[in-house]
């Protein structure tokens, strides 16, 4: 017999739980297919935007990053606008936010790219809205990566 309490034998961590069930992982539906809602209807009228938001990239099984990254993205979006709701918005307003993040915020072409894809996933598999082809994006562009060449005088100096 123990001299020291229970609580101190037990374990201090619980074992995580699976995060699939078996009866999910034994389905006919192939490993990428989603069981989300498609539909802006099927998601409870009293669900918040952020947690639809974050229910929908999780039933897809996106990574935790990239959840992470479209809720900030969103957000910014949102308070971007005046704290309207996305759906009352259109693609002029889009237009402006990306605008802002290319021009103004000077923001490089892969996090623009990310804060475009975030509000395209936003409308097309959250809202379920179908968004019109956006014109005339200022989109920027990868800096071309300029080869550095080192003349004769400096390749001497450095193997000097």
């Amino acid at each position: 017999m123990s001299e020291f309490p229970e609580q101190l034998i037990e374990p201090r961590f619980k074992p995580l739980a699976v995060r699939r069930p078996l009866a999910r992982s034994l389905s006919t539906q192939p490993p990428g297919a989603s069981t989300a809602p498609t539909d802006a209807a099927q998601f409870p009228p009293d669900m918040r935007l952020i947690d639809r938001v974050r229910y929908t990239i999780r039933a897809r099984q996106y990574s935790y990053k990239t959840e992470t990254a479209y809720v900030t993205w969103v957000l910014d979006f949102i308070r971007f606008s005046g704290r309207k709701h996305p759906a009352d918005l259109g693609p002029d307003q889009i237009r402006r936010y990306l605008e802002h993040l290319s021009v103004e915020r000077n923001c490089a072409a892969s996090t623009f790219r990310q804060a475009l894809s975030a509000l395209l996933f936003l409308y097309t598999q959250v809202l379920a809205v179908e968004l019109p082809w956006i014109e005339g994006l200022k989109i920027p562009k990868k800096p071309a990566r300029q080869p550095v060449v080192l003349t004769p005088m400096e390749i001497t100096r450095l193997f000097a």
